[in-house]
């Protein structure tokens, strides 16, 4: 049976550490004497979340209305996995076909399209959750991300859902940003 210890450096006996550990860091191993420290697998980066409604009342993707924006955080150049959840996005349009477009920026660099969602009958309002992942691999420095969206009618005042949770509320719509 393998022995534990709760010493960092116990656990790996004959590799040098380098630096300092941050919270939430663990030794990584960087060669066969060599070690250093990192966030593991995992590890949340940022989780940023709303709890009042956002209505999106931009119709252009350059200018798509800002929702979420995370915290400047310095990434260590390992892929992550962004995450978006709401628990009702709201079209309240007067045509089928209209559109609630999440994007991911980063300044005024768009990143990617998250999802969409889609008025699908005339005159109904449609009021579904939506949850979107991307991965992707940010150079190791600092970046502040920003979830926006824009549609294609702002008829009706389409809206992204957002509360404390709790009995009769619905819960924060949240950015997470996760170690891969």
């Amino acid at each position: 049976m393998p022995i534990i210890s709760a010493s960092p450096a116990a656990a790996l006996s004959g590799v040098a550490l380098t630096g300092t550990a941050a919270s939430g860091q663990v030794p990584v191993a960087t060669g066969a004497g060599a070690g250093a420290w990192g966030y593991p697998p995992g590890f949340v980066w940022s989780y940023t979340q709303i709890t009042a409604n956002a209505n999106v009342t931009d119709t252009s993707e350059a200018t798509a209305t800002g929702l979420i924006t995370t915290g400047s955080v310095t990434y260590d150049g390992n892929p992550v996995l962004v995450e978006f959840f709401c628990a009702s996005v709201l079209t309240d349009t007067a045509a089928a076909g209209d559109t609630v477009t999440v994007t991911l920026f980063e300044g005024s660099t768009q990143i990617t399209r998250l999802g969409v969602h889609k008025t699908i009958v005339t005159a109904t309002p449609n009021n579904d959750s939506l949850y979107c992942a991307y991965r992707f691999t940010p150079t190791a420095a600092a970046h502040t991300y920003k979830l926006c969206a824009f549609t294609t009618s702002t008829t009706g005042t389409p809206t992204l859902t957002a509360g404390a949770g709790g009995t009769n509320t619905y819960s924060p719509a949240f950015l997470r940003i996760t170690k891969v």
